[in-house]
Formats: C-alpha cells, sequence, structure tokens
C-alpha cells in the first residue's frame, strides 16, 4: 500500500470510529467515509450517557490486560458482548437496536457475531477520536 497516493477508508457504526482512528494514526489515509459512527472508545470509557468519569474505566484497562495473560496460558480466547445478548437487557432504544441489528436475521451474519476479544478492550478504552488531522 506504500505506492498508492491516495487511500480512502470507510467505516459503518463502531467500525466507523476505528476508522476515523486509523486516519489520525495513519497519515497515507487520505479520506474517510463514516455511516452512523459511534466513538465507542469514548462510550467505554464514559458511558452511553457520558455520565461516568473516565477514571472509573481503570478496570477495564486491567481486564484487557490479564485477559492477554489468560489467552496465551489458555490458548482460548476470551470474548464480550458488543451489544446486549438479548432485547430485555438493552437499557435504552439504542442499544435496542444494537441488539436487533448482530442478534436477529435483519442483519446477523457469521462472521460479524457482536463480540469482540476481551483483550481488545486496553485499545477499545484508550481509542481517542478527539483529535482531528487536516487530510492533504
Amino acid at each position: 500500500m506504500s505506492t498508492i497516493p491516495r487511500i480512502g477508508a470507510m467505516g459503518i457504526c463502531a467500525g466507523a470510529g476505528y476508522t476515523a482512528n486509523a486516519a489520525i494514526q495513519d497519515r497515507r489515509i487520505k479520506a474517510i467515509g463514516t455511516v452512523s459512527a459511534v466513538n465507542i472508545g469514548s462510550i467505554f470509557r464514559n458511558g452511553w450517557e457520558n455520565n461516568v468519569k473516565s477514571i472509573d474505566a481503570l478496570p477495564y484497562v486491567e481486564a484487557g490486560s490479564n485477559a492477554r495473560t489468560s489467552d496465551i496460558s489458555s490458548g482460548e480466547y476470551a470474548i464480550m458482548p458488543l451489544a446486549p445478548m438479548k432485547e430485555s437487557d438493552a437499557p435504552n432504544e439504542e442499544l435496542r437496536q444494537a441488539w436487533e441489528y448482530y442478534h436477529t436475521p435483519r442483519a446477523q451474519y457469521p462472521t460479524a457475531p457482536g463480540y469482540a476479544t476481551l483483550r481488545s478492550l486496553n485499545q477499545i478504552i484508550t481509542m481517542m477520536l478527539t483529535i482531528w488531522r487536516k487530510c492533504t
């Protein structure tokens, strides 16, 4: 990809946040497109309603670190749901829609189960999308 002068990236939902984060970090990405963008780092740090202090997310960082050790020693990856597993678990309409999207035939797909590895918590918690750059 280093020979390509212009790279664009596209992301949907949390993937849009990852796409923006990639563009912040990788100067080769010159343009991004997003659909229903979610800043998942902020949500994990500060809660869906933005009513949690960032410092309160430190146990998630520790859980992610512990999962790395556990994954290596057990040979299996611990996973966590990114959307409620049951409709009744959704605390608000947005997360009910996430449940519907990931866990019903409407959009369910075997390679997109709505899970992440627990070890990903470190990257999710520390992802900051508040640093924007001008794409030239």
